[in-house]
């Protein structure tokens, strides 16, 4: 739908062919910023069975309010700002460089941590 390379946009949808997705509470594990079309307007949500699902808002306190509320739902959900990634990549390498991490698995968590 819509053509050159940008999302799908709910509105732009027959009500057919709209989707809602659910996903308990429970099965959140780490909610992070994100960026959309290169602003901060976004926010991924990982869930235990390690999917994800992404997130775009149309401003920065939106999805900054939405991500804060989505990490408060219960307890124990990790809310990861650009300050936390940088440290948990900074973990990652110290973990890798001491072999407690395999090059797969630093790699993923890079990758994971840049969105």
């Amino acid at each position: 739908f819509g053509g050159g390379g940008g999302g799908v946009n709910a509105g732009d949808l027959p009500k057919s062919k709209k989707r809602f997705w659910r996903w308990p509470t429970a099965r959140i594990d780490e909610v992070h910023h994100a960026r959309y079309r290169l602003q901060h307007v976004a926010v991924e949500i990982f869930l235990t069975d390690r999917r994800s699902a992404f997130l775009a808002f149309p401003d920065r306190r939106t999805a900054r309010e939405a991500a804060a509320r989505i990490a408060a739902s219960r307890p124990g959900v990790l809310l990861m700002d650009r300050r936390k990634k940088l440290e948990a990549a900074a973990r990652a390498q110290e973990r890798w460089r001491r072999r407690e991490l395999s090059t797969f698995d630093y790699l993923m968590a890079l990758n994971t941590l840049a969105g």
